[in-house]
């Protein structure tokens, strides 16, 4: 079990990934939705780390 700083709550490796790329990815998102210039090429590398991490999440409960 791992610490996931964002939330202060417990979970497995996997599970802590998949919570902490979705914290940054909503959190960057909110940031970047006001500089219009950076949007679309950050939110897209965003994006793709967070379907990343959603695609580890489902292999390993797949596993399970």
């Amino acid at each position: 079990m791992y610490k996931c700083l964002p939330c202060d709550r417990f979970f497995s490796m996997y599970d802590c990934m998949y919570v902490y790329f979705y914290w940054l990815w909503s959190l960057e998102s909110e940031f970047f939705s006001r500089v219009s210039e950076m949007r679309d090429g950050v939110l897209r590398v965003n994006l793709s780390t967070f379907l990343k991490a959603t695609l580890v999440r489902t292999i390993y409960i797949m596993l399970n």
